[in-house]
């Protein structure tokens, strides 16, 4: 069901004029930023997480937003809030308080379907 969701998430994005793509588990979305000469492309990493033994962070690939079906522990979340990403929690329907422009999208998709999440904040400065 979530990547059915999240496939649905790209198909708008695409509508929107955005470059998706999809490889494996990891979605790549670029689009154009700015307005006139100033003008540049911004590319941002999501993925996927359906593995529900999230062990360490290693595991889980570099991305701008993590989308996990299953709980992430506390060291992955503070891991990938170091790292700068966004994460959404599924099963706890818990999110990073850090976001990002991918991250809001992609969260304000999933509240479609009757989902709405916490934002934790971290305790890193």
């Amino acid at each position: 069901m979530l990547e059915k969701v999240l496939v649905e998430a790209m198909d708008f994005l695409t509508a929107d004029g955005f470059r998706c793509q999809r490889n494996g588990s990891v979605f790549t979305v670029s689009g154009s930023l700015g307005r006139g000469w100033f003008r540049r492309v911004k590319i941002q990493r999501l993925v996927m997480h359906l593995d529900p033994h999230v062990g360490s962070p290693q595991a889980v690939p570099e991305g701008d937003v993590v989308v996990s079906l299953f709980r992430i522990p506390a060291g992955l979340r503070e891991e990938l809030t170091r790292r700068g990403a966004t994460w959404l929690d599924l099963e706890t329907k818990e999110r990073s308080d850090h976001g990002n422009e991918l991250g809001e999208a992609i969260a304000l998709h999933i509240r479609r379907y009757g989902v709405r999440f916490f934002r934790v904040k971290s305790s890193i400065p």
